[in-house]
């Protein structure tokens, strides 16, 4: 556990938060090893020895890696009401590395030398995903942005035919002369990068429904993919559909067959929106 608090120090976290995160580190610790003598005894026999290790179970999902050579393996159950909010975001923050080739080997380590295993079940995603309109001018890693879009690169389409091209707007003339065109929303020029998803319609399947093409639908879900993407990075976002389009076309310089189908800011959230509530299941939900 020393050599646990060491390893969150040297991740450049201030002590305080080092503090809070070993705490629930320990606490979930006490949790994992209630009843189970047998399996501690193992884990204290492996840590003492140094060696990569990591307990097979299908029902537990999240494993600390020590970049030093030293990897001290705590899994915590798929229910992670118990932890600490803090605890888990800060393992949502930390830098992801490669899984075990094999899969089929569930005591396969992860690789030494790597950064923390970055880990958000997906389900806490959609929850966590807020419209977000006020924005700190943080600047954005590359490759969070890099791995942000490729979320959107790799979302289905019609026939795979996806019609789309993602626009970075980093320019801050570009980006303040698009306030206007978008219903003056302020909050668009404090991210630092403005988000778009742009359709090719020469390039979209024109036959959903036997009528009409599919490149609304094709870019609404890669723009929902980089949103979830982008909540997943601890990044805030709000789908922009209010534009005056012919205004953006003029700004933006988008050429004939490219139609603008929505934007987002993108940037880290000065604040969390509360949750706004949703229809009950029953109303959403119908049974054939």
């Amino acid at each position: 556990l020393k050599k646990a608090f060491k390893t969150l120090l040297w991740m450049k976290i201030s002590p305080t938060e080092a503090i809070v995160i070993f705490i629930s580190l320990f606490n979930s610790f006490l949790v994992f090893c209630r009843g189970k003598r047998e399996k501690v005894k193992t884990l204290r026999r492996i840590t003492k020895k140094r060696i990569p290790f990591l307990i097979p179970n299908s029902n537990f999902r999240c494993v600390l890696v020590n970049p030093l050579g030293f990897i001290f393996s705590i899994t915590f159950s798929s229910s992670i009401d118990f932890l600490p909010y803090y605890f888990y975001n800060s393992l949502c923050a930390c830098s992801s590395v490669d899984r075990a080739a094999d899969s089929g080997s569930a005591g396969r380590a992860f690789k030494s030398r790597q950064a923390l295993f970055s880990f958000m079940e997906f389900y806490e995603v959609i929850k966590r995903r807020r419209s977000v309109r006020s924005y700190k001018r943080d600047p954005i890693p590359e490759e969070v942005l890099n791995r942000i879009l490729e979320a959107g690169r790799l979302a289905p389409s019609a026939k795979n035919l996806q019609p789309w091209r993602f626009l970075v707007i980093r320019d801050r003339e570009i980006i303040e002369r698009l306030v206007p065109a978008m219903r003056n929303q302020r909050f668009i020029a404090e991210a630092p990068i403005l988000l778009g998803v742009v359709a090719l319609e020469k390039e979209a399947w024109g036959r959903m429904g036997g009528y009409w093409a599919s490149y609304p639908v094709d870019c609404a879900i890669a723009l929902e993919h980089i949103i979830l993407a982008a909540t997943a990075e601890g990044l805030g976002t709000c789908w922009i559909g209010a534009y005056d389009e012919k205004e953006v076309i003029r700004i933006l310089d988008l050429k004939e067959g490219e139609k603008p189908i929505a934007f987002t800011p993108l940037g880290y959230p000065k604040e969390l929106p509360q949750e706004r509530g949703r229809k009950s299941f029953s109303e959403v939900v119908r049974y054939i």
